[in-house]
Formats: C-alpha cells, sequence, structure tokens
C-alpha cells in the first residue's frame, strides 16, 4: 500500500559561540542541515551539529563575512570535505582581508583565502534547498555590503545576522557598512514580513517581527534622518510605531 506524501519541515537550533558570543543556527530535516554561520571553537561546533544532524548532508552559510562569524570556517571546511561555502558575492573582500573583517582589530587576524575555492555565491539565487525544503535568500545590505538574512516562511523564522536586534540594530561604523541602506533593509525587507514571523539574530537574544516595529533606534535615525517619499509609504504599510514622522 502506498504511504501517503509526508512534507519536510525545517527546524532550527541555536547556540552562541566565542568570546564575542555569536549565534549560530542550524536549520536541519531528516535529510540534509544547514549551519548558518560558524563563529569559533569549530571542533565543539561540529560535535554541538552533529547532535541534531549525525548523518544527514550538510551544508554551510554566511550572513555576513565580519570575523567573528567565520573564525571557524576553515575548521568546519576541512571536516567536511564536499561542503562548499555559500555567502553573497559582494562579502568576498571582508572573508578574505583582516583588515575588513575585523580581526585585526580584535589582534586575531584571519582570511579565508585558503578555502577560496570553495565559495559558492549564492546572490543570484532567492532560495536554498535544504533536504527538499526552501531556505528564502533576502539581500539585506547596511551592516555589510552583501549581508543576507534567510527566510523560512512555513516556520515563521528568519535569521538575520547582524543587521538587526532586539531592540538595536546592526553597526555600520566599519568597513562597508551604510546606516542609511541598514535601516532600509530592515524596514522594507524584514520588517514587511508577517508579525509573528521570529527574528534570530547574530547576538542576544530572539525578537519578532512586531516588536521590532517599535525599534527605538529606527526611530532615532527617522527622527535625525527624515524618511523619503518612499519609506514614509514602507512604514505606513507596516504599521510602524512612530507617529512623529508618519503624521500627514
Amino acid at each position: 500500500m502506498l504511504q501517503p506524501f509526508k512534507r519536510s519541515f525545517l527546524n532550527i537550533a541555536k547556540r552562541p559561540f566565542g568570546n564575542l558570543r555569536t549565534n549560530c543556527y542550524l536549520a536541519y530535516n531528516s535529510k540534509a542541515c544547514l549551519l548558518l554561520d560558524a563563529a569559533d571553537h569549530g571542533d565543539d561546533m561540529m560535535r554541538w551539529v552533529k547532535l541534531f544532524c549525525p548523518k544527514q548532508e550538510f551544508q554551510l552559510a554566511l550572513t555576513h563575512g565580519h570575523c567573528d562569524h567565520i573564525y571557524a570556517v576553515e575548521h568546519i571546511l576541512k571536516y567536511n570535505k564536499k561542503c562548499k561555502l555559500s555567502l553573497s558575492s559582494k562579502e568576498e573582500d571582508l572573508v578574505i582581508v583582516p583588515e575588513y573583517n575585523y580581526s585585526t582589530f580584535l589582534k586575531r587576524s584571519t582570511t579565508l583565502k585558503p578555502v577560496k575555492s570553495r565559495f559558492n555565491f549564492i546572490d543570484h539565487l532567492k532560495t536554498i534547498d535544504i533536504g527538499g525544503d526552501r531556505l528564502h535568500i533576502i539581500e539585506t545590505p547596511g551592516h555589510t555590503p552583501g549581508s543576507i538574512s534567510y527566510y523560512y516562511p512555513e516556520g515563521k523564522w528568519v535569521v538575520v545576522g547582524d543587521t538587526v536586534f532586539a531592540g538595536l540594530i546592526g553597526s555600520t561604523n566599519h568597513y562597508g557598512g551604510n546606516k542609511k541602506q541598514l535601516v532600509n533593509s530592515i524596514i522594507s525587507k524584514i520588517l514587511t514580513l508577517p508579525d509573528d514571523t521570529v527574528i534570530y539574530p547574530g547576538h542576544g537574544k530572539n525578537s519578532t517581527v512586531k516588536d521590532e516595529k517599535k525599534n527605538p533606534q529606527i526611530i532615532q535615525f527617522f527622527k535625525k534622518n527624515p524618511p523619503t517619499i518612499d519609506q514614509i509609504k514602507v512604514l505606513k504599510e507596516i504599521n510602524f510605531k512612530c507617529d512623529e514622522f508618519l503624521q500627514e
């Protein structure tokens, strides 16, 4: 007797690694798994991955190229010989040049140049396949030129890297950072998702789209930098909580 088709479903696990407590995420089902960012302590990280994915196909992707999100990449790729590193082509300079990825400043210079042949640029794609499930690729530049958020509508969650945090926005005072671009990415790419979407950030606690529609740092930004007509339209459509700059 034929068994009814049962659709796979992506689970997500979260754990901080390294001195900067960078959140790494594992999206997985019964067939495959995707590690989002590889912060530090590669051996410990792979033991954590194996708890959820002992035999599944393994994939690795980055939200962006700052050092605290890539320290363990080379180790992870050595451990997984067939794995590619998925990232935006706009992050290539960051992951290769230590001065750009902040590792020189932190006195722990790092580069992914030795594994450049395993780069898999995905900014031309709309989704990543994980064992039959589709994770949506959303370009959210601003914190870095090629920051990517990964959205799973069926599970109502999005991994945003350092684009937005609970009540905060990402930093932009470094190579390739652009605050206006960052805020525009947040309001037009993240806050347009359903209100109950869980936001998984690169550091700290989770939030939701609904909660970040009253993000005080976004409010403060628009008080100093009046929104454009297009931005006002978006802010009204998403019911952003700030009457001061949304009045007619």
